[in-house]
């Protein structure tokens, strides 16, 4: 499978120690999700090689709305690669 930018924070703590590293993560996750600023967005997407956009329940739940909108409207960057009522994945163009 594919890695992600952080599995389940509470098992990452309780394996590896919660640390700065947990938390920067945590963070980064929030703001790629949230924010709309496509610049940092796409920063922190290159920083963790980030290839699919998952975007089901929970991230709908926890993030911004209008945060997520950004990957439907920027077909350049984000292209849909799956889609069904309750999940979306876009593929990144790196570029």
């Amino acid at each position: 499978g594919l890695p992600t930018v952080l599995g389940w924070d509470n098992h990452q703590g309780q394996q590896r120690g919660y640390s700065r590293s947990i938390l920067e993560r945590k963070r980064d996750i929030e703001t790629m999700y949230s924010s709309l600023d496509i610049d940092r967005v796409m920063s922190l997407i290159k920083i963790y090689d980030i290839r699919y956009i998952y975007i089901g329940e929970l991230e709908k739940h926890y993030y911004k709305a209008e945060g997520l909108k950004k990957f439907d409207e920027d077909k350049k960057l984000f292209g849909l690669l799956y889609f069904n009522d309750e999940v979306s994945i876009y593929k990144i163009d790196h570029q």
